[in-house]
């Protein structure tokens, strides 16, 4: 929805995805056994989900959740039994 990057999918299709960028505000998402969460990885900013700061917490993503890491704002998708 905004950086470089405007308008790429990112697929999820391994178990963690690393998003944003090494030695910068870094995230990663997590598939589990309930769902995808995301969770702060390093950087001084910890990642938002709906504007709420997840500190260092797991989050759980629901379809539509917009995410922000290192000043880059990407929605969350359910696409069937996968997500982008």
């Amino acid at each position: 929805m905004s950086g470089e990057h405007i308008g790429r999918i990112i697929p999820l299709n391994h178990n963690l995805t690393r998003i944003g960028r090494a030695g910068c505000d870094c995230a990663i998402i997590a598939l589990r056994n309930d769902g995808y969460f995301l969770s702060h990885l390093e950087g001084p900013v910890s990642p938002s989900i709906n504007d709420e700061k997840i500190g260092e917490e797991s989050r759980f993503l629901q379809d539509g959740d917009i995410i922000h890491v290192g000043g880059t704002q990407m929605q969350f998708h359910l696409i069937g039994s996968q997500t982008q």
